[in-house]
């Protein structure tokens, strides 16, 4: 089966295309939006929780390499990615992987080992149609970054050409070309309607759209759902995870995409 397949069943058997980013801080890091103190700055334990609390309502769940690779064991990924099935949903490691061939093997080698369903790709290095090939022999869906949601991004991804199109529009085509299982788009200010249809327009029709930046970075869900189509992916982070109550809040979530599904 193939990824855009599990996607679709899972999509289906759910009704939602909430993705839930497991993005866990702890006391240090930052003065808001932590783990409250009773998980003693143990993640696994938040994390497993908020799948219990969540699933429902999503889909799919974006672990966040950046937040989680010093603190968790290969095990209690493992763990971790087993509660997410158990419960029905799609397990994406947000890792953003971004090295020379050899390098990014041994990483979709791990993440396949650890039980992840996709992995996030960043295609700086030009590699878009290696890394494809690699994570589909290990049975990984690929989702490439194409327009992220920060701001900073416009500058190298909307400014800079090549082949004469933006880089943006490159890395669509060349995911398409690859057959990447899907594309990284963010929903925020900078992103305007234009850049959305241009990168449909360059993209297969079971392209699927990881969407994130809607809640606490304000993005507009308005404008991806009209044209990015049915297969979305839109992810919810901090706003659920730390929410006084992540059960309701993601079904909030659940319930606003549904009524403006493509």
């Amino acid at each position: 089966m193939t990824f855009f397949d599990r996607y679709i069943r899972v999509r289906e058997n759910k009704d939602s295309i909430l993705c839930i980013g497991l993005d866990p801080a702890i006391k240090g890091q930052r003065d808001s939006d932590i783990i409250p103190d009773k998980y003693n700055e143990n993640i696994f334990h938040f994390c497993i929780d908020m799948v219990d609390m969540t699933n429902e309502s999503a889909c799919a769940y974006k672990i966040n390499s950046q937040y989680t690779l010093f603190l968790m064991t290969l095990d209690q990924l493992i763990e971790l990615n087993k509660e997410i099935k158990n419960n029905g949903c799609i397990s994406i490691l947000d890792h953003k992987l971004n090295d020379i061939n050899e390098s990014n093997d041994s990483a979709f080698y791990w993440s396949s080992k650890a039980g992840f369903d996709a992995i996030t790709f960043s295609p700086f290095a030009g590699n878009i149609k290696n890394a494809v090939s690699t994570a589909h022999n290990y049975n990984l869906g690929i989702f490439v970054l194409t327009l992220m949601s920060n701001p900073e991004s416009e500058w190298i991804q909307k400014m800079t050409h090549a082949d004469n199109l933006y880089l943006y529009e490159k890395i669509a085509y060349e995911s398409r070309t690859a057959k990447a299982d899907g594309l990284v788009v963010g929903t925020t200010k900078h992103i305007n309607k234009m850049d959305l249809k241009k990168i449909v327009s360059l993209s297969r029709d079971e392209t699927i759209y990881l969407c994130p930046g809607i809640g606490k970075q304000k993005g507009d869900i308005n404008k991806i759902s009209k044209i990015l189509g049915e297969n979305l992916l839109i992810n919810i982070g901090r706003a659920i995870i730390y929410d006084e109550n992540p059960m309701e809040k993601a079904d909030e979530f659940k319930i606003l995409f549904n009524k403006r599904r493509g």
